[in-house]
């Protein structure tokens, strides 16, 4: 049986076992590194592509946060200018601890299913997607101040209440502290 197979695999090319031996290595040696290329074709690939889905899910996520903030912005008179000035502060160190949540919980070292779960988290309320990422230790020991950040922009989000200057400077302070130098 084995010397039909051999004759069949190797089309008569061979003239003794030594050959054969030596023209059946050959052939799995080829098809070994021919597959090895073709894996490492499809980990080039699966990189790229892991790469470009965490860049979606991260910019997707700071649009729902914006659209979630346009939504429960309201209209009202034009601030003093100092007042509109602290707000715009305000929102800009939001926007920054915001994006850097979004970050984390965009992350490739994420498993795609946590992603998955983070990604359905409802961008309006920040706080649960804080408690999850803490609860699964992406946020070191940074949590309690993510909490902190999101309850002053709670306070703040919808332009009823004034802006005190201290939850401005807060709010800054927050951002220092939770996003990355980059």
């Amino acid at each position: 049986m084995g010397v039909l197979l051999g004759w069949w695999l190797l089309s008569g090319k061979v003239k003794d076992l030594k050959s054969a031996l030596d023209e059946s290595d050959r052939i799995l040696r080829d098809h070994s590194s021919r597959m090895s290329q073709t894996l490492a074709e499809m980990r080039e690939k699966l990189g790229g592509i892991d790469a470009q889905f965490t860049s979606t899910a991260e910019s997707l996520g700071q649009l729902r946060g914006a659209v979630g903030d346009l939504q429960s912005a309201t209209i009202e008179d034009e601030p003093d200018g100092a007042q509109a000035r602290e707000r715009e502060e305000l929102k800009t160190a939001w926007e920054a601890i915001r994006d850097q949540l979004e970050r984390i919980a965009a992350s490739p070292d994420i498993d795609g299913r946590t992603r998955a779960r983070y990604n359905r988290i409802d961008r309006r309320r920040y706080g649960d997607l804080v408690s999850a990422l803490a609860r699964d230790g992406r946020l070191g020991q940074k949590a309690d101040d993510f909490r902190r950040a999101v309850l002053l922009w709670q306070q703040h989000r919808n332009g009823r209440r004034a802006v005190d200057p201290r939850d401005c400077h807060r709010m800054v302070e927050l951002r220092d502290a939770l996003v990355a130098d980059e």
